[in-house]
């Protein structure tokens, strides 16, 4: 079973928190990440944490898109004060 690790990357001022495959998470590595198709490249590892395996790790994050279902607040509606 594959495991991912929780890792924040830094790229210059920017930082980021996501998950990594096990293998990759190591403190003082830099890596490549792809986003949206484009390869960004130069992100140095500076916090290795959490770990979980890939199927989790895979179904949590999804879980974003079912937070508003769960919640009292529905797209378009807003209160009037």
């Amino acid at each position: 079973m594959e495991m991912h690790r929780q890792c924040q990357l830094r790229r210059g001022n920017e930082h980021l928190t996501t998950w990594l495959p096990e293998k990759f998470a190591v403190k003082g590595h830099i890596v490549n990440l792809k986003n949206e198709g484009n390869w960004i490249d130069g992100w140095e590892v500076v916090g290795v944490f959490t770990r979980m395996d890939s199927r989790q790790v895979s179904i949590r994050s999804q879980d974003h898109k079912h937070q508003r279902e769960g919640s009292d607040l529905k797209r378009g509606s807003r209160e009037q004060f």
